[in-house]
C-alpha cells in the first residue's frame, strides 16, 4: 500500500513480469537489486481523522463519497465507495452521529422526483435515521457512478446508496444499534 496525497494505492506484485526480469538477469549475470514490477489495483481515499479511535461503527465521508466499517480494535472490516444525497437538488445527506434503527431485505422506496411519483426496490435496507434515510444498495446505477462526483447532479434523495455486493457485505457485518458517523 503507497499513501498519495488524498488516496491510498493497493498494489500486488505483478509476477510474470517480476519473474521475467529475474531470469534476464540472472542469464546475463547480473547480481543485486532488481525491481519489482507492480500494478495499482484499486485506489482508495485515505481514511478519516479520528476514525480508529471510533470504536465500531461505519464512517461515511460524503467529502471522498467512500464508507467503511470499523470493529471496535479500529480495523477496518469492509468498505466502499458510495453515492450520497443530491446536494444540486439540496438532497443532501445528514451529517452527525447516528445508529442503525432498522435493517431488512426488499425494502420499497417510494417518493417524489421532478418526474412524478417513484418505487425502487432496495434488495439491502440499512437505516440510520428513522426509516427514511438508510445505507442501500442501487442497482439503477452503473459502477462508474460509485465514488465520483455523481452526487453533486444525481445523487439520491439523503440515501447512502452502495453497489449491491457491498450492500450485500455490509448487511452480513453490521447490527441495528452500530455507530454510524457521516460528516465531510
Amino acid at each position: 500500500m503507497v499513501n498519495g496525497e488524498n488516496e491510498t494505492r493497493v498494489w500486488e506484485v505483478e509476477s510474470t513480469q517480476t519473474a521475467a526480469l529475474l531470469r534476464a538477469n540472472m542469464a546475463e549475470g547480473i547480481d543485486g537489486m532488481t525491481e519489482v514490477a507492480t500494478v495499482t489495483m484499486e485506489t482508495r481515499p485515505e481514511e478519516s481523522e479520528g476514525a480508529h479511535e471510533r470504536g465500531r461503527h461505519i464512517d461515511i465521508n460524503l467529502s471522498t463519497q467512500y464508507a467503511r466499517l470499523y470493529d471496535e480494535n479500529g480495523n477496518v472490516l469492509w468498505r466502499s465507495y458510495i453515492v450520497s444525497g443530491d446536494v444540486g437538488w439540496g438532497n443532501n445527506t445528514p451529517t452527525g452521529e447516528f445508529e442503525i434503527t432498522k435493517m431488512s431485505q426488499q425494502e420499497m422506496m417510494t417518493g417524489l422526483n421532478e418526474n412524478g411519483y417513484y418505487h425502487s426496490l432496495a434488495n439491502y435496507w440499512m437505516a440510520f435515521i428513522g426509516d427514511s434515510v438508510a445505507l442501500h444498495d442501487a442497482t439503477w446505477r452503473w459502477d462508474s457512478e460509485f465514488g465520483g462526483e455523481t452526487y453533486l447532479w444525481n445523487g439520491s434523495h439523503g440515501c447512502v446508496n452502495l453497489p449491491y455486493d457491498k450492500a450485500e457485505e455490509l448487511y452480513g457485518l453490521i447490527h441495528v444499534g452500530d455507530a454510524v458517523y457521516v460528516h465531510y
